[in-house]
């Protein structure tokens, strides 16, 4: 595979896959908002870079500063709407091939039930095509990681522009104790793709949950 499909592949899947996450959904906020209210400070150490490659390169950003907002974020994806949920944290890891793992943890505006919203797009059977204001996306179901008792959805998401040879990204959305987290994973092996998505998001549950 050619670099410059793999630069492409990159670049899309930051873009729509950000705008994705931020579009949100009408419901009942969760109750339980004790993580989602913690300093971005303290989360920050309960990012999952345990569970990425020692040979990748991961960066750790704190996103509730001033010059790297939650709705900076979602406004440069694209979402002319605003962000439905304000990010506080992200974790982004970079394999030497370009394969990647991008995590970030938020905390949904009053109102925003994310894991409504990634049940209503994703489909049970084929593929639904979403637009997100500056391009569009397929997605489809995929199996995902046994988050129980939080609530998850799992999707496979690709470029409707993309080759079809080039696989598609993985993206978890699961809420823990009120913090949303959304992890995503690309790997040009499917299979190593889908069990790095169940490490990281284990990984991360884990982290969380024992706080």
């Amino acid at each position: 595979m050619g670099r410059t499909i793999r630069g492409r592949w990159q670049v899309a899947v930051l873009v729509l896959s950000v705008a994705v996450a931020c579009l949100g959904f009408a419901g009942p906020a969760s109750a339980d908002s004790d993580l989602a209210d913690k300093p971005s400070s303290q989360l920050m150490s309960l990012l999952p870079d345990d569970a990425i490659p020692a040979d990748w390169k991961v960066e750790k950003d704190d996103l509730a500063g001033a010059t790297s907002s939650g709705d900076q974020l979602c406004h440069q994806a694209g979402d002319a709407n605003g962000a439905k949920v304000n990010f506080l944290v992200r974790l982004q890891a970079l394999s030497h091939c370009t394969e990647s793992v991008d995590v970030l943890y938020g905390k949904e505006n009053p109102g925003v039930d994310m894991i409504a919203w990634a049940k209503s797009i994703v489909p049970a059977q084929g593929v639904n095509t979403l637009e997100t204001g500056t391009a569009s996306v397929q997605i489809s179901s995929a199996p995902g990681p046994n988050t129980a008792p939080y609530p998850s959805v799992t999707a496979l998401m690709r470029p409707t522009d993309m080759d079809q040879e080039i696989p598609g990204q993985l993206v978890t959305w699961v809420r823990v104790r009120g913090l949303l987290v959304v992890v995503r994973s690309f790997a040009w092996d499917a299979g190593e793709g889908r069990a790095r998505l169940d490490q990281v998001v284990h990984s991360a549950i884990g982290r969380l949950k024992a706080v």
